[in-house]
């Protein structure tokens, strides 16, 4: 069974990996850091809607250096304590449910809502995350509330939290 330190370290594995995927796609001049021209293209290509002023300090607020360029590891913690459009990340230890949601999406390979056995399974490979049989089996049991072998975002998101009060008392 995994407990919920290792669940939030595998979440926090696939977010990483996101959050540096997405730094490499910023980083149009592949010169390994993001400035400011970057970042408003590609935050304007994504129709954010940020004002310049809102770019100005996220840019301020990312560069730690003060070098006037943005680290991947400067980037990928600036993200993590970053609120957009009601999209939380991880913060101080604490779990938002946005961020969960984020996190079973990228789970739910096929978008149908659930994830499954399988999907688990995928999922933990990918993070190079050893799951036995029998702790998928446990996994998926003490999730799926319902008993229909699958797990909903719902029940995701109700049994973290649980996991998370359980472990912290």
């Amino acid at each position: 069974k995994l407990n919920f330190e290792e669940f939030i370290e595998w979440n926090h594995l696939l977010w990483k990996d996101d959050m540096k995927s997405k730094f490499t796609t910023i980083d149009t001049d592949v010169s390994g850091w993001i400035g400011k021209t970057e970042l408003k293209k590609f935050v304007s290509d994504m129709e954010y809607g940020f004002t310049e002023t809102e770019l100005d300090d996220m840019c301020y607020e990312m560069d730690t250096s003060g070098d006037g360029r943005i680290s991947v590891d400067e980037f990928i913690n600036g993200m993590a304590t970053t609120k957009r459009g009601n999209s939380y990340f991880i913060m101080n230890g604490s779990i938002y449910i946005e961020k969960l949601k984020s996190d079973f999406r990228a789970m739910d390979s096929d978008g149908s809502g659930y994830v499954t056995r399988s999907e688990l399974q995928d999922m933990a490979n990918q993070l190079h995350y050893i799951l036995s049989q029998e702790e998928l089996d446990t996994t998926i049991n003490d999730m799926d509330c319902d008993g229909d072998g699958k797990i909903s975002i719902e029940e995701f998101i109700a049994t973290t939290i649980k996991i998370k009060e359980e472990e912290s008392s």
